[in-house]
Formats: structure tokens, C-alpha cells, sequence
């Protein structure tokens, strides 16, 4: 069975959380600081890991480029959760898939789920 793991401790995300574990059959995962993130990366090989651009000074693409140096291609894909900043960009190689949270709740959805088919195709 595939796994998914949100790591973010946006409220919003929660919710989201629930509304695809409802859907999907699929575990899905939320953890909302990096240190329980990177140990359920690697104890729970989730398929892709949407992180949050930024949780205590810590950026997504640090911890991201962290878990793709340890697992190499054993890494899970990876979509950028970001609260509508400017300053959030596709990073070849970590990720090719942004979402607004500030998003009304449905185009939330209909954008995460696009993002995870493409990601996953018939896995999904």
C-alpha cells in the first residue's frame, strides 16, 4: 500500500489530511515538525512527502535535499506546501509541484490530487 505524509503544522493541512484519507486508499500521515517527519520518512518509505516550506526556521527544501542525499533513489517524491509566499519556486530535481494553502478549501483539494496523480499515475 502506498503511503503519504504531509509534514506541516498548518491547520489547514488537517483538514486536507482527512479529506483524502476519505478518499483514498492509501495511509496518509501528518506530522507537524521536520524531526518526526524525517523519522517517519524513513521508518514508513511514504511515495511522496508534501512539506511545508518552512516550520521553526527550518526550510522544506533543506530537509527535502536532506532525505533525497540518504536515500538516493530510494527517495519519495516530494510537493512543496507553502502559505501563498512570493518566494515559493519549483526546485528541479526536489520539487516540481507547488500548493497555496491560502487556496480556498476545494481548489486545494482538486490541485493536491492533480499533483499526487502525476505523481504517482496508476499507483494513484
Amino acid at each position: 500500500m502506498q503511503n503519504l505524509l504531509f509534514i506541516s503544522n498548518n491547520p489547514r493541512v488537517k483538514l486536507l489530511r482527512d479529506q483524502l484519507q476519505a478518499q483514498v486508499r492509501m495511509r496518509v500521515d501528518l506530522v507537524t515538525d521536520f524531526d518526526h517527519g524525517l523519522k517517519d520518512v524513513f521508518e514508513k518509505r511514504p511515495a511522496v512527502v508534501c512539506i511545508q516550506e518552512q516550520i521553526a526556521g527550518v526550510t522544506g527544501e533543506s530537509v527535502a535535499r536532506h532525505i533525497q542525499l540518504l536515500l538516493g533513489s530510494d527517495a519519495p517524491s516530494f510537493v512543496l506546501l507553502h502559505d501563498g509566499s512570493g518566494k515559493a519556486r519549483a526546485v528541479p530535481g526536489v520539487f516540481s509541484h507547488l500548493i497555496n494553502l491560502t487556496e480556498p478549501p476545494e481548489l486545494l483539494h482538486n490541485h493536491l490530487c492533480k499533483a499526487l496523480q502525476v505523481l504517482l499515475g496508476d499507483r494513484w
